[in-house]
């Protein structure tokens, strides 16, 4: 059945409302790490960086729980029970390697067991707010969706902004990040309870088959905060005294890394709807990733010769080496973009080709860091290698899917 052309128009402004509130949180969130850059020693704050590097690395299994709710919700191949029943399963597993590792872990990061120990909490309760995030995605219900986002990063910012003032605690930071975590949760709990019926189907997938079908999807989500955390982990290692001008780099050269994969987030339901018209999918992937390619090719022009000369004002004077960086991450994180896009798409596809593209990179990016870290810009250069080979693999895979399903029409 069509929706009604005044549905059509209600959904846009839910559309336009959520990437005006994400575009502004995003801001917000940006000035906080630059309000934290004052507050922190500079080898603290990379620490800390490091610390919220790692943690993106564990948010993969609630990001994917999230896509794939959202698709559950399009497709209508799961019970939404039986999805929460999974999770339930996997956060009791995840809880034991936690406590086990936390002394390795806590080592490798060079951080107290405390910060490891919140970190592990932020994840489980992580997963549970993706689970209801994704009912709201599937649904299109994105004014519900930017309203636990503002209590989500509100909390955080009503803790840390005044508490830092009087102490500069990593633990404190991640705590705020719980709580707010646990804040959005509890709205989506209470906002969701009406629609958790509307997710009950006759036919059952098995557990085993909610595992199965959302593995693809952990994957193609591990390796993305994979490559976007790791750099980050990788210099707070070899380059300790360097970790917090990094820091700082890279936050600015993923801008439109978040704005971009905001609009992925809003593009994947109609994604999975369209997927079969091969044809159409291709002329409008075409369009939007020499879009992308242009724009980031532009911004990371636009940073080196004049955002560069303006950092003193914003920043303290021993993070001034960063003008010599800023265009080069953001040309790394326009390809990084790039194959988060044709990621999706082979996601929506149901193809899981991305998933050997991804390991040869991560293999290759491990193996070219343990050989050249002598300094950020071999780091980097390493990344912006791998991210382009990655790119150009993916697109040569998804335009070879989407011309077969063409021919299938």
């Amino acid at each position: 059945m069509q929706q009604s052309k005044g549905g059509i128009n209600f959904l846009k402004k839910q559309r336009s409302i959520y990437m005006i509130v994400d575009i502004f949180l995003n801001g917000i969130t940006f000035s906080l790490f630059f309000y934290m850059s004052w507050m922190f020693p500079q080898e603290a704050y990379g620490k800390l960086n490091a610390l919220l590097s790692f943690l993106a690395l564990t948010y993969v299994l609630g990001f994917s729980y999230q896509i794939y709710v959202t698709k559950v919700v399009n497709s209508r191949e799961s019970n939404y029970r039986d999805i929460v029943s999974s999770a339930k399963r996997i956060v009791l597993v995840l809880t034991i390697p936690f406590l086990l590792l936390n002394p390795f872990l806590s080592n490798v990061l060079q951080t107290t067991p405390l910060a490891v120990g919140i970190i592990g909490l932020i994840t489980c309760i992580a997963i549970f707010l993706s689970l209801e995030r994704g009912i709201m995605q599937g649904q299109e219900r994105f004014i519900h969706l930017a309203i636990s986002l503002c209590i989500d990063i509100g909390i955080k910012i009503l803790i840390v902004v005044p508490l830092l003032l009087f102490t500069s605690s990593i633990p404190l930071v991640l705590f705020s990040t719980l709580l707010g975590h646990i804040g959005a949760f509890i709205f989506c709990k209470v906002i969701n309870k009406p629609h958790y019926e509307l997710e009950t189907i006759d036919e059952l997938k098995t557990l085993r088959g909610v595992y199965l079908s959302i593995w693809s999807i952990i994957t193609a989500q591990f390796f993305f905060s994979f490559f976007n955390s790791i750099d980050m982990v990788v210099v707070n290692w070899y380059l300790n005294e360097m970790a917090g001008i990094y820091a700082v780099t890279i936050k600015i050269g993923q801008l439109h890394l978040i704005f971009g994969t905001a609009l992925v987030y809003l593009w994947f339901p109609k994604m999975v709807r369209s997927i079969n018209d091969g044809t159409k999918i291709i002329k409008t992937t075409y369009k939007w990733l020499g879009i992308v390619l242009a724009f980031g090719c532009t911004i990371a022009l636009f940073y080196q010769v004049w955002v560069s000369k303006w950092l003193s004002l914003f920043l303290p004077e021993d993070y001034i080496e960063i003008q010599n960086y800023l265009g080069f991450s953001s040309l790394i994180y326009t390809f990084l973009l790039i194959s988060v896009i044709l990621t999706n798409l082979l996601i929506a596809y149901d193809s899981k080709g991305y998933i050997k593209i991804f390991a040869c990179g991560a293999i290759v990016y491990i193996f070219l860091t343990l050989i050249f870290h002598d300094g950020l810009l071999h780091i980097m250069f390493i990344q912006l290698l791998t991210y382009l080979l990655m790119a150009i693999l993916l697109f040569y895979h998804f335009i070879k899917l989407g011309r077969k399903e063409a021919k299938l029409q």
